[in-house]
């Protein structure tokens, strides 16, 4: 499945409309940096780019609590502080943001609590 494609599918089985869904999907792939990606199967995408696939789609739909299992694995350094900021984002506008990470310097400066 494609990139843009695939973010559209997880934000519709959470519900949302398929306009909603569209601009959702393209926002988070812009935030991503993913623009030139949007079209390329997820599967052919480098290790990196299908981790912030991934956050997007765990974030397409906006949800009030993220589970994260090493969302800075395989990422470079541009890509942690990517990853960084979405995750801090998401704390300021509310949602609870959980996660495990081997990489301390980068958890610490998204963490409110250790």
């Amino acid at each position: 499945m494609r990139v843009h494609e695939h973010l559209v599918y997880l934000a519709r089985i959470t519900g949302m409309q398929e306009a909603d869904a569209r601009r959702a999907a393209e926002s988070w792939i812009a935030r991503f940096g993913l623009d030139e990606r949007a079209q390329d199967r997820v599967e052919e995408l480098s290790l990196g780019n299908q981790q912030r696939v991934q956050l997007a789609g765990a974030l397409v739909h906006a949800p009030d609590l993220l589970v994260l299992d090493e969302p800075f694995s395989g990422l470079d350094p541009v890509g942690v502080d990517v990853m960084s900021s979405v995750l801090s984002d998401q704390v300021a506008s509310g949602a609870a943001v959980v996660f495990s990470s081997h990489l301390s310097s980068s958890s610490s400066g998204c963490a409110t609590r250790s």
